[in-house]
């Protein structure tokens, strides 16, 4: 529903992933779940650097063609989503997601006292969007 929304809105997207699989396998992997043309797909199994570390953000961002400061960056771990993309300059936003999440015993370390959005689910950040 979000992505069908961003698409007729114009509103790009796109993927930093921490996998050691290549871009190239994680995007052929994406556009076949949700049926549609990605937008910049980047894995740290590329690049040197890993999230959090705010490079791989600057990468995208260069990438993509927009300034960290036009991107919202959307995640559920507080340390390698959240304050990472902080890191870049992007606006980070905090998917609480229901589901359990492996990598978040590494969250644990970092304490959210940062500018940033909270969403429990996707559809608010249509909410959100249309209310700017």
């Amino acid at each position: 529903e979000l992505l069908d929304y961003l698409g007729e809105e114009n509103i790009k997207f796109g993927v930093i992933s921490n996998l050691s699989w290549s871009s190239d396998i994680l995007r052929k992997r994406l556009e076949k779940i949700f049926q549609r043309h990605m937008g910049p797909v980047l894995t740290t199994g590329d690049y040197v650097f890993r999230k959090p570390h705010e490079e791989i953000f600057k990468i995208a961002a260069d990438i993509s063609g927009y300034n960290p400061l036009e991107i919202w960056y959307v995640g559920d771990n507080p340390l390698c989503d959240v304050y990472g993309s902080s890191l870049a300059g992007m606006t980070p936003v905090y998917f609480r997601a229901k589901t359990e999440n492996v990598f978040m015993k590494d969250a644990e370390m970092i304490d959210l006292d940062f500018e940033h959005i909270d969403v429990d689910h996707l559809y608010e950040i249509k909410d959100i969007i249309e209310k700017i």
